[in-house]
């Protein structure tokens, strides 16, 4: 296998994306394209990203025929270009609209087609915050050699439920050939995050808050649910830290959110409109231990149970007792986020995530070659 560093990479994205993985793989690839939904999304295109169009399409189709390129990566589809609850009238306007008035939003559902028979890897990177791939991406799957998903389910035939007729039952799902071949191509992916510059000179912070959080409340149950928990226990003398995000509540910012972080011993981390969250990876680089609900996702290298984070059931006041507990030894808090860190270091860095998506997918391509 070539190293990673000497692939030609073709990317097609969005013009933003999660964290710095998506800047990570434009800055690797040697051609990138964005593909934004409308033209005010140029705004928050990354150094060396082109729009894509009909010219490129054309380009791009040639290319991948002559084999000059060695991997490709497409972010997964966010509109789905014919929606099967929708009139045929509506359908057709809306792929004629696309067709001559923005051809620049039609990348994901061109790469099939711009790949065609050529035997070069494709990877899909989904990181859509529900636990299913729609049926807009199914296109894609078929064609992916891998398909990375940042939200999992733990059974990856889940993923399709109720996408069509057929699968509003997991056992219609399992009677098709193509589910049991596309489950064989889904690979969990963490959203991991981008070291801060900083980050070493806020291990040294001194701990003055038991836990900590900042988030929206808005889409998440777990959250509401937990916060009265943990009003309770500054009842009893713990020094909790909320910052909950309500109408005329504005969010932190970065640099403040990763400093009040490092302040306290647990930074809770419940699952938002995802299980997987950036926060999960910041609390240890800021010397801090993760407090988790149990997920309900299948993921990547993950942050294990009393050796990096700690984790509670959302049913009851299972939070209370895990937090008790975990604050009654703080030597083995720090102990917990030092090797929280090396983990998140080792596996859930854009670079570092970067690298997983292109190696594994390389492999899985040799083994089917």
């Amino acid at each position: 296998m070539p190293p990673i560093s000497s692939l030609r990479i073709l990317y097609l994205g969005y013009s933003k994306g999660v964290g710095g993985i998506v800047a990570e793989m434009v800055r690797r690839s040697s051609d990138a394209y964005y593909c934004p939904m409308s033209p005010r999304n140029k705004i928050a295109v990354p150094e060396g990203m082109k729009l894509f169009g009909w010219a490129a399409a054309w380009k791009l189709r040639r290319a991948l025929q002559n084999a000059e390129y060695d991997l490709v990566i497409s972010c997964a589809a966010t509109d789905p270009l014919w929606r099967h609850d929708q009139p045929w009238l509506k359908n057709i306007l809306k792929v004629l609209k696309k067709v001559l008035f923005r051809p620049y939003s039609l990348g994901m559902d061109l790469v099939p087609w711009m790949m065609g028979p050529a035997k070069i890897p494709l990877v899909v990177f989904d990181w859509e915050d529900n636990t299913v791939i729609a049926r807009k991406n199914w296109g894609l799957l078929q064609r992916a050699t891998c398909y990375f998903k940042t939200q999992t389910p733990r059974n990856p035939y889940k993923a399709f439920l109720f996408q069509d007729k057929r699968n509003d039952c997991l056992f219609n799902i399992l009677r098709q050939s193509s589910s049991r071949e596309w489950v064989k191509k889904m690979r969990p992916c963490s959203l991991g995050v981008v070291v801060p510059k900083d980050w070493r000179s806020r291990l040294e912070t001194p701990k003055t808050v038991d836990i900590f959080f900042a988030g929206a409340m808005h889409y998440s149950w777990v959250r509401h649910e937990g916060v009265p928990y943990l009003e309770a226990l500054r009842d009893e003398g713990y020094k909790i830290d909320l910052h909950c995000i309500t109408d005329g509540v504005q969010p932190l910012s970065h640099e403040e959110f990763l400093q009040r972080c490092s302040q306290a011993w647990l930074v809770w981390s419940p699952e938002g409109a995802g299980w997987d969250c950036v926060r999960h990876y910041w609390a240890p680089l800021m010397g801090s231990v993760p407090l988790l609900n149990h997920p309900d996702t299948r993921r990547y290298q993950p942050l294990i149970e009393g050796r990096h984070a700690f984790y509670y059931a959302v049913e009851g006041n299972d939070i209370q007792r895990v937090v008790r507990e975990a604050l009654r030894d703080k030597t083995r808090l720090r102990q917990m986020a030092a090797e929280g860190e090396a983990l998140v270091l080792r596996y859930h860095t854009d670079v570092a995530l970067v690298d997983y998506i292109a190696r594994e997918t390389l492999d899985a391509h040799n083994v089917r070659t």
